[in-house]
């Protein structure tokens, strides 16, 4: 990540942090006719029908954080899109709660990854991971942890 993404990041954990959200959007959907059955299909479907692009290579921007039906239609985003768009099916399709996990480099402040928690499991849709976060926790420490209805409140804030 650069610079400008985690000033961005810092933005939006300050945005969460001091902001209220109505249940307003709390129902997001859009028509699809995406079939799974377990988190798994979820995983698998979200790591085998996107493509990884930056943020700055799509938008020209240091961050965007697509809504799900974005990720849906492009096919492509970068570890944040996975991970939310990973969330909503689990959300959506099987009425499983998840968390959005932000991590920070240890080494290097300015990169981070994003990932998902659920059931007890961590899962990176980016690279179709499943499990532990004990690896991950050698190079990352955990930046912040946003319940699925926080996150995708602030996507439709975000995106009106």
């Amino acid at each position: 990540m650069t610079a400008k993404k985690i000033l961005y990041l810092l933005t939006v954990l300050f945005f969460f942090h001091a902001c209220e959200f109505s249940d307003d959007y709390s129902d997001y959907s859009f028509p699809n006719v995406i079939e799974i059955a377990s988190s798994k299909d979820a995983l698998s479907f979200v790591y085998n029908h996107m493509s990884y692009i930056s943020d700055v290579e799509r938008y020209h921007k240091p961050d965007y954080w697509q809504l799900p039906e974005e990720s849906y239609i492009l096919e492509t985003g970068d570890c944040e899109d996975y991970a939310i768009f990973f969330m909503y099916l689990l959300h959506e399709k099987l009425g499983i709660d998840s968390h959005f996990v932000l991590l920070a480099e240890k080494k290097n402040f300015m990169l981070g990854h994003a990932l998902c928690f659920a059931n007890n499991k961590y899962y990176d849709p980016s690279t179709n991971y499943s499990g532990s976060l004990d690896s991950l926790l050698e190079r990352f420490s955990v930046k912040e942890i946003i319940p699925y209805d926080d996150v995708m409140n602030f996507l439709i804030y975000y995106h009106r």
